[in-house]
């Protein structure tokens, strides 16, 4: 175990405890003394003086009772009093703004990603400029009016780099070229240029764990094991013409299938058919999707969403390795699989990803988001690993609410927040999705109301809350097309289940919804069935519509920047917890015995009113409140009771609250 360092020890400009290598402290110096002696000369020229024989002692006595010399004692001490008081303090206020210093310096930094509201896009279904039935970039530039009306801070834009188009533009040819369906890089370059222009920031969804095998990487790598690109993907030798054998546990799933290659002659690994998994034990390929990584920095673009981060390495090829094993509870160890060591060397590659964008100025301002799969240790590894010790803007995707569907129940979604909460850091941000492009649509799978309720949840959680186009007026999946028509592009598509929660946005009652020209082309994918009735103009048109309250509730989120920070401890407080209910509080942070503000949230999931009191003296929850937020638009505005709350059915609300002071010697844990 290493000692305690000494801060004496510190190398200049070392802010964050580490020790210097070459700092030691200084010798004690000799200080020679003077002697007196009687005055003589000793005849070498040197006099000496003879000491002083002082006072008796009456002449002392007297002396020290003169009024001087009395008021000089008294003075003398009061001056020390003071001087030890002053240290004392001194030293207090040192070790506090140290430890918060270090804090700061050494931990989460606040950033404008925190609590962002972020908007995720996929480039081919939000609004096609040329006609051709793709969206592209000009297409998403003609609609940022729209999320500036509704409150976006940040893009999450899908990929749009040069595919294959076998796979939702998942499938790369070029890390650093521009799909021809969404434009040119001029394109590119001038949607970040007005992105920034109104204030929003741009993440890019990046894909760094596999390749298209039409990639240059991969034809050249399949000609041969001695070029420079042998090694970029997963190769192995079959054995009598089947697949390389790895010892797997009886109970393992994997993504991953051997591909035979017969150029080669042999086989390579894949999560996905005709896309080949990248070899991350190889320095080059990392060092080439950094190369990647600073050509779209360079672009403009404020961070990126390492899309299955997750898969980078294969632990099951590690599971032989010697000391994957673990503890268990009855002293006996078992093999992991080799899931220990991947996520160590998972961890290694994202830190790396991370030092890069820290080369960048402003670094703290870019932002990485890392997709960890179902893996809650390593969402945990990166949480604590990165945004703290790093101390920059890193966040694992929470996949939690994307997993839950109806019926739900207030402990269950009390669960899940509290685990999410409590996986990393409580002072870096945490982030919230209700809806992606890999899931059944919100609205399809809890309902439309209950849908309004989870997104309303989303919002007014701490941290940074991510909706998916189209989640804010409530579209649905889109719907299959039957193999018998299936004559066109679109009806092919819609085979799989990938496309129904990629249906174009839906703008208008017109045709095509709005979002492409109706005389040239038809959209890439069928538009949704409800796109008559739920769309972007109709719904602005309406006070109750789902995109009426998402817009009020954002606002209501921007309008009180005091009561949404990232301050768990100080301003955010789960209440008491029903089958129907889940209730939680958010307060303004305040030096006094009570906050200047507060707001309480609940939501109803039963179909059925429920009536609740939560009114509480130790909670400093009063009487009555008013309505800020709800649902049902009407009851804004109404003066409502804590001591019996009626939430109507399937109901979010949002009320804000002075709080009552502090009990005496009360203080919430």
């Amino acid at each position: 175990m290493e000692g305690t360092t000494n801060p004496s020890y510190y190398s200049e400009g070392d802010q964050c405890g580490t020790p210097s290598s070459t700092a030691s402290p200084k010798p004690r110096q000799r200080i020679p003394r003077i002697l007196s002696s009687p005055t003589g000369d000793a005849g070498d020229g040197t006099i000496y003086r003879s000491s002083w024989v002082g006072m008796d002692e009456n002449a002392v006595q007297v002396r020290s009772n003169h009024i001087f010399w009395r008021v000089f004692r008294l003075t003398s001490l009061g001056v020390i009093t003071v001087s030890w008081l002053a240290v004392l303090l001194a030293a207090v206020a040192m070790i506090a703004w140290g430890d918060a210093g270090q804090g700061s310096r050494c931990m989460a930094k606040e950033h404008w990603f925190d609590v962002a509201v972020g908007y995720q896009i996929v480039p081919a279904s939000f609004q096609d400029s040329d006609g051709d039935g793709y969206g592209d970039l000009k297409g998403i530039i003609s609609r940022l009016d729209y999320l500036d009306y509704l409150g976006v801070d940040a893009i999450w834009l899908g990929p749009v780099f040069q595919s294959a188009h076998k796979d939702l533009w998942l499938d790369v040819t070029d890390l650093t070229a521009v799909d021809g369906v969404f434009g040119t890089m001029q394109d590119f370059e001038e949607f970040v240029t007005a992105v920034h222009n109104r204030s929003m920031k741009l993440i890019l969804e990046f894909i760094p764990n596999h390749t298209s095998d039409q990639h240059p990487w991969f034809q050249d790598s399949r000609q041969g094991q001695n070029n420079d690109y042998s090694e970029y993907y997963i190769w192995a030798d079959g054995t009598n013409g089947r697949p390389p054998q790895y010892t797997m546990g009886s109970d393992w799933e994997t993504p991953w299938s051997w591909e035979y290659d017969p150029t080669r002659r042999q086989w390579y690994l894949s999560s996905t058919t005709e896309e080949p998994d990248l070899n991350y034990r190889n320095p080059a390929v990392v060092s080439a999707i950094k190369d990647a990584l600073k050509f779209w920095l360079e672009k403009g673009v404020d961070g990126f969403f390492m899309r299955h981060a997750d898969r980078l390495i294969e632990p099951w090829m590690l599971a032989d390795t010697p000391g994957n094993t673990v503890q268990l509870g009855d002293g006996a160890t078992r093999n992991d699989n080799g899931t220990s060591q991947a996520r160590e060397e998972i961890l290694n590659v994202i830190i790396g990803w991370r030092q890069l964008l820290d080369e960048y100025e402003s670094s703290n301002s870019k932002l990485l988001v890392v997709d960890t799969g179902t893996d809650p240790a390593l969402a945990a590894m990166v949480s604590f690993n990165i945004s703290q010790e790093l101390g920059k803007a890193n966040l694992p995707f929470n996949f939690m609410f994307l997993d839950m569907t109806s019926p739900l129940n207030g402990h269950q979604l009390r669960t899940v927040i509290e685990s999410w909460i409590d996986s990393g850091p409580m002072h870096s941000s945490r982030h919230w999705a209700v809806g992606s492009a890999d899931v059944s649509r919100a609205a399809s799978r809890y309902g439309e109301r209950i849908s309004r309720v989870m997104l309303f949840l989303m919002l007014m959680l701490p941290g940074s809350p991510l909706l998916y186009y189209g989640d804010e007026i409530g579209m649905t999946d889109g719907q299959k097309v039957n193999d018998s028509i299936a004559n066109d592009n679109a009806a092919e598509a819609m085979r799989s289940d990938r496309e129904l929660t990629r249906s174009p946005m839906q703008w208008s009652p017109d045709i095509y919804a709005g979002f492409t020209n109706a005389s040239l082309s038809e959209p890439w994918v069928p538009v949704g069935v409800n796109a008559t009735k739920t769309n972007v103009e109709l719904q602005k048109l309406h006070k109750n519509s789902t995109l009426a309250f998402i817009e009020r509730t954002i606002q209501y989120r921007r309008d009180n920047t005091d009561l949404f920070g990232i301050g768990y401890q100080e301003s955010f407080r789960l209440q008491a917890t029903f089958k129907e209910v889940l209730a939680f509080t958010r307060e303004s942070p305040s030096g006094g015995q009570a906050t200047a503000k507060a707001v309480f949230a609940a939501v109803n999931v039963a179909e059925y009113e429920v009536s609740e009191n939560f009114e509480s003296r130790e909670e400093q929850i009063p009487g009555a409140g008013n309505v800020v937020v709800a649902t049902n638009m009407s009851r804004v505005g109404e003066s409502i009771s804590f001591s019996k709350l009626l939430l109507r059915s399937e109901e979010a609300i949002l009320i804000q609250y002075e709080p009552l002071p502090k009990p005496d010697g009360f203080s919430k844990p």
